[in-house]
């Protein structure tokens, strides 16, 4: 498991997934969490799974605890 992009502001680690599907899941987060068990020391911020569109047709939803899917063209 890996993550696409991790950025770092204020000792924050926010990780970030880039997917074509239109229904991201739990298993596309699988990285954020390898990452939150092989880094337990860090502070994580809640992983991102961008997607070109979501079925719902919501802009932003939780795909597991800690994290969520955004629409790359949400407003």
């Amino acid at each position: 498991a890996e993550v696409d992009v991790l950025l770092e502001r204020d000792a924050t680690f926010y990780p970030l997934e880039i997917k074509l599907t239109l229904s991201p899941g739990r298993r596309d987060a699988q990285g954020f969490s390898a990452f939150r068990k092989t880094y337990p020391h860090l502070k994580t911020a809640p992983g991102l799974v961008i997607t070109p569109g979501l079925i719902s047709g919501k802009s932003l939803e939780q795909i597991s605890d800690n994290d969520y899917a955004l629409a790359w063209n949400a407003e």
